[in-house]
């Protein structure tokens, strides 16, 4: 009979496997925006805001490739807010970074960002 300390070491890495799982099937693509959110904290999703995040993909796509500190200052947000967003749009593939530390529009970041502006120019 094993012990507790075994059956609490097996949850762990059963909980790593899962979370290894979410980390695979999001780089394939294979999880939604809605799993992707969800596998976070309940909070997560609370922190972006769709305005704020609008404006970053508007600035990207006016005047990307763009370094984070012109992209903080355009947007209008500090250093550590400008980190949280990009980190989201990265997560969810709307951008992401090339070589010379620049970020730039995915082609999904492309087709969303022309989404918003003939909606909003509507």
């Amino acid at each position: 009979m094993k012990d507790n300390g075994s059956q609490e070491n097996i949850h762990e890495i059963m909980a790593h496997a899962e979370l290894d799982l979410q980390s695979i099937k999001r780089a394939i693509g294979e999880t939604t925006l809605k799993e992707s959110l969800i596998s976070r904290d309940d909070n997560y999703h609370r922190k972006i805001d769709w305005n704020v995040a609008k404006r970053f993909l508007n600035i990207i796509y006016l005047h990307g490739p763009i370094r984070k500190t012109r992209l903080a200052m355009k947007t209008g947000v500090n250093s550590t807010t400008c980190t949280k967003y990009v980190t989201w749009l990265i997560e969810v593939d709307w951008i992401d970074v090339n070589d010379c530390d620049e970020f730039r529009l995915t082609q999904a970041g492309l087709a969303v960002s022309k989404r918003i502006n003939s909606e909003d120019n509507a």
